[in-house]
C-alpha cells in the first residue's frame, strides 16, 4: 500500500480542530486557536472540546502529513494545494484512477473547501470536521469533486485473470467496491489485475477499468515467456 494510504489510515479515529498540524488538544491549545482563527472560535472552544488529550488535525494538514510520509510536499491550504503542486495528473472526480492513492478535493464557491485521501480500495480518509475527527469512509459518502496525484500511473497490472461464474453469462464491474456497475463482461473474458483488495480486485480491461468481486475471477499463471516480457517491461521502465 502507498506509504501516504498508510500514514492517513494511522489517523483514522484522532479529532478535528481548524488549523491544527497533530497536536495535542487541549483548553489552552483551543483557546490558541480561536485567537489565531476567530470566524472558528465558536466550534473551536465548544465543539473541539470532546477532543482534549488526543492529536487533532484539521484537512489541509493530515493530507500534508499522509503525503511526507510518501516523501511528497504539500503546501498548507486546500486550494493552495490545488493550486500550487506540481501534480502529476489530475481531475474530476468522474475520472478518478481505480485502485489507487491520490488526494481528494471538493471544490465548493470557486474554490477547494476540502481535501482528503482516496486509499484506492474504494474508501477515503479526512479530517471531516470539528464533530467528526478523522475518518474513514467510502468514497460516495462524500461530495468530493476532484482529485489530484503527484505519482505517475499506477496501473501495471500485477496478473491477468478469466472472468467466470457458475450462473449467468456476464459479470458485473463496478466504480468501487460494492458501488455502481460501470460495465459487463461476457464470462471467458480476459482481464489485468492491478491492485486487489478485500473480496475485489481492480480490474483493466479494453472496455475500461474498475472492480470485480475476485469470486468471479480465476488467476492465470503467466508462461515463462509472458514473465520475461513483464521483467524485461520493468527493467526498461527502471531505464536499466
Amino acid at each position: 500500500m502507498n506509504k501516504a494510504a498508510e500514514k492517513a489510515l494511522s489517523l483514522v479515529g484522532q479529532g478535528y480542530l481548524y488549523g491544527a498540524k497533530g497536536q495535542i488538544c487541549s483548553p489552552a491549545f483551543r483557546q490558541q486557536q480561536a485567537a489565531q482563527y476567530p470566524d472558528q472560535a465558536h466550534h473551536i472552544l465548544h465543539t473541539g472540546a470532546k477532543w482534549d488529550g488526543q492529536p487533532v488535525w484539521d484537512c489541509a494538514q493530515l493530507t500534508r502529513a499522509a503525503a511526507k510520509a510518501a516523501d511528497v510536499v504539500l503546501v498548507s491550504g486546500a486550494t493552495s494545494q490545488w493550486n500550487k503542486t506540481d501534480w502529476a495528473r489530475k481531475g474530476t472526480i468522474d475520472t478518478l484512477p481505480q485502485g489507487e492513492t491520490v488526494f481528494l478535493y471538493r471544490q465548493a464557491e470557486g474554490r477547494m473547501q476540502h481535501t482528503g485521501v482516496a486509499i484506492g480500495d474504494g474508501t477515503c480518509v479526512h479530517a471531516r470536521g470539528t464533530a467528526y475527527g478523522v475518518v474513514r469512509q467510502s468514497m460516495n459518502e462524500y461530495a468530493w469533486t476532484h482529485w489530484a496525484s503527484p505519482w505517475k500511473e499506477e496501473t501495471e497490472a500485477i496478473g491477468t485473470a478469466m472472468v467466470w461464474a457458475q450462473t449467468g453469462e456476464t459479470v458485473n464491474v463496478r466504480k468501487e467496491p460494492g458501488g455502481s456497475v460501470v460495465f459487463r463482461l461476457p464470462v471467458g473474458s480476459a482481464v489485468e489485475i492491478t491492485a486487489r483488495s478485500a473480496g475485489w480486485c481492480a480490474i483493466r480491461h479494453k472496455q475500461g477499468a474498475g472492480y470485480m468481486q475476485s469470486a468471479f475471477l480465476k488467476q492465470q499463471t503467466p508462461t515463462l515467456e509472458e514473465r520475461v516480457a513483464q521483467i524485461e517491461q520493468r527493467l526498461i521502465k527502471a531505464g536499466l
